[in-house]
């Protein structure tokens, strides 16, 4: 936006050097002639504005030689003067007073600005116009740009909150592939009073309640574990791919497919993971690591062609394909199914729908306000937190106090809930739940007893655990939070009763999702 605004102001001064030139040429080899009706600088100003205009009164006219050369220039440049005008006045239209027009008729509206007119942010405007209470979406910075979402225009996001008094329900979208730069503007809007959501991978230590940052990458991760959950705990799964795509699926997915304390789920990893086991370096305090284990989740990486071991693929349970390439995902999906029988379930993260496979991952599933908002996800996390509260007789931090750590560790256990559910509920197989699924699986919570709570406090340590280790916690005996120690991590069979009873908070939101609200 500054570059542009000082562009304009580059064209102008240069026109308007070139103006004053001319005009001085011209009253110079004017004066010198006995016959010139053009005596003076304004006699110069007044013959160019009706010659640039078409006016043409004729009531002063060059007689030398050269002021005829530079007259025939100015009549040259009247029909261009006409036509800058007409797309100055276009332009300024277009890119400034109808937007601010469109903004301020919306009023008491819902609206989404967005820092860019990207082929994603078009597609999470267009969904974000389709809600039941439905967002005016405009896209800032775009000149040029045209958006069938939305309206564009060269104004900025902070030039646009100007223009908007009650900026409570206006959200902001800092969606440039430059990451830094949707950093610094969230970090700017801090006290505009809108809610931020900025795509970065980086996500400071504190942030305000009203900032969220996000990353295309764990939205996929976490939406494809969500609708194609885990269901048998020895599955044999095999990941095709390197790059960030692959990554946050893999991490998603030891978090989350926590189901049974028995279980002994197989990752074979085909592709570049040494970013990921230097990022992770407590994996084999998860996972059993370079073989498969009937005691508990292992981790295989294999850093070779991904058809170097047909066998692999023929014994797999499902098979995943998610490299950051569409166009490599692709390729591997049609020589896969060429060359190779399959028995397990094929998934791959491409855009068009491919026979036999199953997709995911597309731009319009991944940019939708649930996912890019976390909308319920929140509220759900945020109720986790206030029945922590609650039993810690208010005295545990709210939500808006927290760090983005332990926001995101309550995330994480709202991430498992619809598990949960499927624990309880073994009958259950969908991936959203209605209130009264809710109800159903806190009654056999509350029912279990023994033996069967043990077991159920056992999952919710484990995930708990993995969580923090993923995140590069350790056990110490004394919890230090800027260290990631924590005395909690270790073997369940550790913990003392009150501590392992805590395990049963994580179960307990299962009451306030089936619309009973929690009671200290």
């Amino acid at each position: 936006m500054k570059d542009h605004t000082q562009r304009t102001l580059y064209r102008i001064l240069t026109l308007a050097a070139i103006y004053a030139v001319l005009v001085f040429v011209m009253l110079k080899a004017e004066q010198t002639h006995p016959d010139a009706s053009i005596r003076s600088v304004y006699d110069v100003v007044w013959y160019t504005l009706t010659t640039l205009t078409t006016v043409g009164y004729g009531d002063m006219y060059p007689v030398s030689t050269l002021g005829k050369v530079i007259g025939m220039i100015f009549m040259l440049l009247s029909l261009g003067f006409l036509a800058l005008l007409v797309g100055l006045s276009v332009s300024f239209l277009k890119n400034r007073a109808v937007p601010l027009w469109y903004l301020r008729s919306a009023k008491g509206r819902r609206t989404a600005l967005f820092n860019t007119c990207s082929a994603e942010a078009e597609v999470l405007a267009a969904a974000l116009k389709a809600e039941k209470d439905p967002y005016i979406s405009l896209f800032a910075g775009t000149e040029g740009k045209t958006s069938a979402a939305g309206m564009t225009t060269d104004l900025s996001v902070e030039e646009l909150l100007k223009h908007i008094k009650d900026t409570s329900r206006t959200s902001v979208f800092c969606l440039s592939r430059n990451e830094a730069e949707n950093r610094i503007l969230a970090r700017k809007l801090r006290d505009s009073g809108c809610s931020v959501y900025c795509e970065s991978t980086y996500e400071p230590d504190r942030l305000p309640e009203h900032e969220h940052m996000f990353d295309v990458y764990s939205i996929c991760a976490r939406m494809y574990w969500n609708q194609y959950p885990l269901n048998d705990p020895a599955e044999k799964i095999v990941l095709i791919g390197s790059g960030m795509y692959a990554e946050a699926l893999l991490e998603q997915g030891l978090i989350q497919n926590v189901r049974d304390p028995r279980q002994h789920v197989s990752y074979r990893c085909i592709g570049d993971f040494a970013h990921f086991c230097r990022n992770h370096p407590a994996l084999d305090q998860i996972c059993t690591l370079g073989s498969e284990d009937e005691h508990r989740d292992s981790i295989i990486f294999s850093d070779v062609p991904w058809n170097d071991d047909l066998s692999l693929l023929r014994e797999a349970d499902r098979v995943i394909i998610c490299t950051d390439r569409e166009e490599e995902n692709l390729s591997i999906v049609t020589e896969l199914f060429r060359y190779n029988a399959v028995r397990g379930t094929v998934y791959a993260r491409v855009s068009v729908p491919v026979e036999g496979v199953t997709v995911f991952g597309s731009t319009e599933e991944i940019w939708t306000p649930e996912l890019i908002t976390k909308a319920s996800l929140n509220r759900m996390a945020v109720e986790l937190n206030e029945i922590y509260r609650a039993q810690t007789g208010g005295k545990a931090a709210e939500w808006k106090d927290l760090s983005s750590f332990t926001r995101r560790s309550n995330l994480a256990s709202a991430d498992h809930l619809p598990v949960k559910v499927r624990i309880l509920l073994p009958e259950e197989h969908g991936t959203e739940f209605s209130p009264d699924t809710y109800r159903k699986a806190y009654e056999v919570f509350r029912r279990t007893a023994g033996d069967e709570r043990e077991r159920l406090r056992m999952i919710e340590h484990e995930r708990w655990v993995r969580f923090h280790l993923m995140n590069g916690w350790s056990y110490a005996p004394v919890r230090d939070n800027s260290a990631r120690r924590h005395p909690l991590i270790v073997p369940y069979e550790q913990l003392s009763v009150s501590d392992r009873e805590k395990d049963d908070y994580a179960w307990e939101i299962l009451k306030v999702l089936s619309g009973n609200e929690h009671k200290a």
